[in-house]
């Protein structure tokens, strides 16, 4: 049985194929799939889409294409510019070290400028500490349009949330270590609050 016919082989070694790296035509046929479809689109369509591509190049250059999609995301989305004060307001806490032992300095700061409207030292990150801390806050400040919380448990439970609904206050809730702004879940919708 003959392994070749015109000099080309009839079946092709296992292993890694050994073609130079894909063209520029390639790359760009395959980066603009990968874009047009945002992301959602195999290694296997792609290597069928564009010809002489193989599935473990289609995979590279998506693999690129998708770090380039992101770094470009993230650079439209860098730093959101609150230009008036009492829009927003961040409120988060830090494990200190004092003479008296561990505490928790509970910071409350507006977007718009650098300033700490709040602090407040306490035993435990609680809710009631929360609660206590955002009140006072409010008191003393006014009440923003927005707080911007990250997932803390303390700052979901309903001792909290009477505090903000009752001064109108909007929750912005992120994961940690994320500065994105995604809307927390009320129970009830609200008119939103016209700024003073």
């Amino acid at each position: 049985m003959p392994q070749e016919r015109d000099g080309e082989p009839l079946v092709r070694p296992r292993g890694p194929c050994h073609q130079g790296p894909a063209t520029v035509e390639q790359r760009a046929s395959c980066s603009g799939l990968v874009r047009q479809m945002h992301g959602l689109i195999g290694a296997d369509a792609l290597s069928h889409s564009v010809a002489g591509l193989s599935r473990r190049k289609a995979a590279a250059i998506k693999s690129e294409t998708l770090t380039q999609m992101e770094r470009e995301r993230l650079a439209s989305c860098q730093q959101v510019v609150i230009p008036t004060l009492g829009v927003v307001r961040g409120f988060d806490a830090m494990h200190v070290s004092t003479i008296e032992g561990w505490r928790y300095l509970l910071a409350a700061a507006d977007a718009s400028i650098p300033y700490r409207t709040m602090l407040a030292m306490v035993g435990s990150y609680d809710s009631s500490s929360v609660a206590m801390t955002l009140e006072l806050d409010i008191l003393l400040n006014g009440a923003p349009l927005v707080y911007r919380f990250d997932r803390a448990k303390c700052h979901r439970t309903a001792e909290v949330r009477e505090v903000l609904n009752r001064h109108e206050v909007l929750v912005l809730q992120g994961p940690p270590r994320h500065p994105r702004l995604r809307p927390a879940r009320t129970a009830e919708p609200r008119a939103p609050r016209m700024a003073e």
